[in-house]
């Protein structure tokens, strides 16, 4: 950030740019999962993000990864022509655009686990003519312990015999630090060998520099900070 203010406030402590920085990736990320997938920049600023696994399903049960955030789309699964049973061939998956593009492949079909309340669960589990299939499987969002007894977040799903589900995930975003020495005149240079890097790429410059430039200028009480980021923003720059 440029110098601004300097007789009320002659530094931006590392520790407030540190935390501002990762509560503007916190809200952000909690943004773009909410329209995902309406814009082809939300994809864009969240693929740093993404990730893809192959999940086993054992008594109906999908334990979520230990580093899962939030779920983007639908989990899903594979069946046969007829849907009505898994495919028995195994279909790759090993990245985000492969998930998003498989489609028909080996005779597969791939289906949309339609994730429900609970309460909706419970009556489609029980209805004699809509009852879930594997051309129209459900879930809901649960807990289950783990056999080492940790505790984690879970989908049930139904048909109960589903063997394997797809999920196309965000992980828990690591914690961005800045890493500093102090010098003798109370400045600060930063320590590369203690900085952990931000995850975003170039596509989320725009919104992170805007929330970021907005916080500074309030920080540091500068009015011509809050000018400019206006003026920017009324040109279109931000």
């Amino acid at each position: 950030m440029a110098q601004a203010n300097q007789d009320q406030n002659s530094q931006y402590p590392p520790v407030v740019f540190q935390s501002q920085f990762n509560a503007v990736t916190s809200l952000l990320i909690s943004e773009l999962v909410s329209v995902y997938p309406n814009k082809t920049e939300v994809i864009d600023m969240l693929l740093p993000f993404m990730s893809v696994a192959r999940i086993p399903v054992a008594n109906g049960i999908i334990p979520l990864p230990p580093d899962y955030r939030n779920i983007l789309g639908a989990p899903s699964i594979y069946v046969n022509g007829q849907a009505s049973a898994e495919c028995s061939g195994d279909i790759p998956v090993m990245t985000p655009q492969q998930f998003a593009v498989a489609n028909l492949k080996g005779g597969c079909q791939r289906r949309p686990v339609r994730v429900v309340s609970q309460s909706e669960f419970d009556y489609l589990t029980t209805s004699t003519y809509k009852a879930p299939t594997f051309n129209n499987p459900i879930g809901f969002f649960t807990n289950t312990v783990l056999p080492n007894g940790t505790q984690v977040k879970a989908i049930k799903v139904c048909p109960f015999d589903i063997t394997k589900v797809d999920l196309m995930y965000v992980f828990q975003e690591p914690t961005f630090v800045y890493g500093y020495i102090m010098q003798p005149d109370d400045t600060y240079i930063q320590n590369v060998s203690t900085t952990v890097e931000s995850t975003w790429s170039s596509a989320a410059f725009m919104p992170i520099f805007n929330a970021m430039n907005n916080l500074y200028s309030i920080y540091a009480r500068d009015k011509e900070m809050t000018d400019w980021s206006a003026l920017l923003k009324e040109r279109g720059i931000l």
